[in-house]
């Protein structure tokens, strides 16, 4: 069967997520040979198909298996069905410029407003860090916005940022800084994301290097003992 062929072969049988292929006899109908071979590629595109439509429902953040299963029983499909594990080992992070143009993402950024993480309170020297409070995967993790020149964040000047209030450790960093470029109201705006760089659980600490330790400033940090952390 030559691409011609199948090109011809889809135009009278378009490939769709969520028809049913067509009949032997639809085929031979159609003045199509009645052997497997179209039907099987055909079967094959809309089982590719429903993958690619499954993956785009999770672009930054891998899926448990029970909510891809629950995603895949709302299709409503009754064969040609792709299976919830196979989805998940297909399943990568995002590519930068995919998650500079992710919905999800340029909302969140806008508005400040993370789904899983609090600020909280530490005794000693540490003051205030990020907390989450739902589990995040080092294949997806979360994405935050962090100024880390001035205060107030220029872009949400009457906001505590998260990004800010993210400590430091040299030697258990769990999120890692990824620098891209947004479109927000219309303008380009370069912004730094954090990307978990292992699994991170509940009641987890966020981290990351700040690239210093206690003798980076000249010795004037030499009593901060969590910067060697």
């Amino acid at each position: 069967m030559s691409e011609k062929e199948f090109s011809d072969f889809q135009k009278t049988f378009p490939v769709s997520r969520d028809c049913q292929p067509p009949t032997k006899k639809q085929r031979v109908d159609a003045g199509f040979s009645e052997n497997r071979v179209y039907y099987d590629r055909w079967r094959k595109c809309q089982y590719a198909d429903r993958q690619e439509h499954l993956l785009s429902y999770y672009t930054y953040q891998k899926p448990s298996c029970r909510k891809m299963e629950r995603l895949i029983s709302k299709e409503g499909w009754t064969s040609n069905c792709p299976k919830a594990q196979h989805i998940l080992d297909m399943w990568k992070p995002a590519l930068k410029y995919v998650i500079a143009s992710d919905k999800h993402i340029l909302n969140s950024c806008s508005r400040q407003k993370w789904k899983g993480l609090v600020i909280k309170s530490f005794d000693g020297q540490k003051g205030e860090g990020v907390v989450a409070t739902t589990n995040f995967t080092k294949a997806g993790g979360e994405n935050l916005c962090i100024d880390a020149q001035t205060w107030p964040c220029q872009c949400h000047a009457g906001l505590e940022t998260f990004g800010r209030k993210i400590n430091h450790s040299s030697k258990h960093p769990n999120i890692m800084p990824l620098s891209v470029v947004l479109r927000l109201d219309d303008e380009d705006v370069h912004t730094i994301l954090f990307k978990a760089t292992r699994d991170i659980k509940v009641d987890t600490e966020l981290k990351f290097n700040y690239g210093v330790n206690r003798k980076s400033f000249r010795g004037e940090a030499l009593d901060l003992d969590w910067l060697d952390e």
